[in-house]
């Protein structure tokens, strides 16, 4: 599903002392198509629903160079951004795309193998019978994922990011460093330790 995601933040360098550097800014997150906000789909969905667009958050960040040494500088940042839960534009468009029928047993001994009573339906003659569309005891109801988002849940998660870790220059042309990254996102975490030559 097509979206448009748009991003930009300023930021800025405080130098506190001789060895620590602060850096602090603002980001700003906008996604827009994201929870398919163009598609109708009565009476759980309404075409043209707002975007989520109030997606500020802070960045913090610090840079420290020990007394003892220079080849051993620390740093870590920390900033909260927004991010899109994924997939709920495509499966929102799926079941305003898709009718999945229910057809109930009408005792015939031949339904197992046809359901219809005859051939299958195009997409609009099966449109046509569902409760939407021709209300009344006999209408077809339409499966309805449980994935397509209501509009009170239309709004990007809350992504928290951040690294601390600390370098070691070998010589002039090497360095090791290693870093604690985490990747906190409503409804879970990611947390992992990396290292580099």
């Amino acid at each position: 599903m097509p979206r448009k995601v748009y991003a930009g933040w300023v930021q800025d360098d405080w130098n506190i002392r001789k060895r620590l550097t602060l850096n602090l800014g603002v980001r700003y997150d906008l996604e827009t198509g994201v929870f398919a906000e163009h598609i109708e789909f009565l009476p759980f969905l309404k075409a043209n629903r707002p975007s989520d667009t109030n997606n500020i958050g802070p960045r913090a960040g610090f840079a420290l160079q020990p007394r003892r040494s220079h080849r051993h500088p620390r740093r870590g940042r920390e900033a909260i951004s927004a991010r899109s839960p994924g997939q709920p534009a495509f499966w929102t468009v799926r079941y305003t795309e898709q009718i999945h029928p229910e057809i109930l047993y009408d005792g015939r001994p031949d339904f197992a193998i046809n359901p219809f009573n005859g051939p299958a339906p195009t997409y609009a003659q099966a449109l046509a019978t569902t409760c939407a569309v021709s209300p009344g005891p006999t209408c077809v109801r339409v499966a309805r994922s449980p994935r397509s988002w209501p509009r009170r849940t239309c709004r990007l998660r809350t992504a928290i990011r951040g690294h601390s870790g600390m370098q070691r220059q070998l010589g002039t042309t090497t360095a090791v460093e290693a870093d604690y990254a985490h990747d906190a996102i409503e409804g879970g975490a990611v947390y992992a330790a990396e290292s580099s030559t």
